[in-house]
C-alpha cells in the first residue's frame, strides 16, 4: 500500500488497468479450458458415422459443445452449398467469442507501460521543481528520493503489462487451434455428407 501511495496519482489508473485485464485473462481461462478438442482420428469416425446418415451421432462423436453447435446448422439441410455457408457463419460466431477480450488484453498491454512512463515523468517534474525552489545546493537525498518514487509507476505498468502479453499470447495460440480444428471439422462432415448424398443417388 505504501508504494501504491508513493507512486502517485497515475497508480490509479494502472489499478484499474490490472484489474481489468485480471479479470479478462481469468475469463478467457474458464472459457479455453471449456472446450474439449475433438480426439485424433476425428475423420475415420465421421467417415463410419455418416455412412448412416446419421448427424446425431456425428456431434456426439465431436465431444465438445462448442464444435456440435458448429455443425448442427447442417442437421436438416441436402443443400452442399447451404450447408457450407452455414458452417462458415457459425464458424465466424465461435471464433469472434474465441478472440472477445483479446484486442482489450492488446490495448492494456500497450497502455500500461506509457502510463507508467507518463507517472514518471509527472514525478520527476514535481522532484526538480522542489530542488529548484529551494535556492541552493542540490539535495541529493531529495533528488534521489524523488526519482525512486517516480520511477515506481513505470515499474508498475511493466508489471502490468507482461503477464498480460505472455496470456494474450498464449489465448492466440488458443484460438488459433480452435480455427485450425473448425476448418478440419467443416471439411470432413462436408466432404463426407457430400459423398455420402452422391452415393444414395447412385
Amino acid at each position: 500500500m505504501n508504494w501504491f501511495v508513493l507512486g502517485g496519482i497515475m497508480m490509479w489508473p494502472l489499478l484499474l488497468l490490472s484489474i481489468m485485464g485480471m479479470a479478462i485473462i481469468v475469463e478467457r481461462i474458464i472459457f479455453y479450458r471449456s472446450i474439449c478438442f475433438p480426439p485424433k482420428g476425428m475423420e475415420k469416425t465421421l467417415a463410419q458415422v455418416l455412412q448412416h446418415a446419421d448427424l446425431e451421432l456425428i456431434l456426439c462423436c465431436l465431444q465438445a459443445s462448442i464444435f456440435c453447435d458448429f455443425c448442427s446448422c447442417i442437421k436438416n439441410n441436402t443443400c452442399l452449398k447451404s450447408n457450407e455457408a452455414a458452417l462458415q457463419l457459425n464458424g465466424r460466431a465461435i471464433l469472434a467469442k474465441a478472440e472477445a477480450g483479446l484486442s482489450l488484453l492488446g490495448m492494456i498491454s500497450r497502455l500500461a507501460p506509457l502510463i507508467g512512463l507518463l507517472g514518471t515523468i509527472l514525478g520527476m517534474i514535481q522532484t526538480f521543481s522542489r530542488i529548484a525552489s529551494t535556492h541552493g545546493a542540490v539535495d541529493m537525498p531529495l533528488l534521489a528520493g524523488g526519482i525512486w518514487q517516480a520511477l515506481i509507476t513505470t515499474a508498475s505498468g511493466l508489471i502490468i503489462a507482461v503477464p498480460i502479453v505472455f496470456a494474450r499470447h498464449f489465448f492466440m495460440r488458443r484460438k488459433a487451434k480452435i480455427a485450425a480444428a473448425l476448418e478440419s471439422i467443416g471439411n470432413t462432415v462436408l466432404v463426407l455428407r457430400a459423398a455420402t448424398g452422391a452415393a444414395r443417388q447412385v
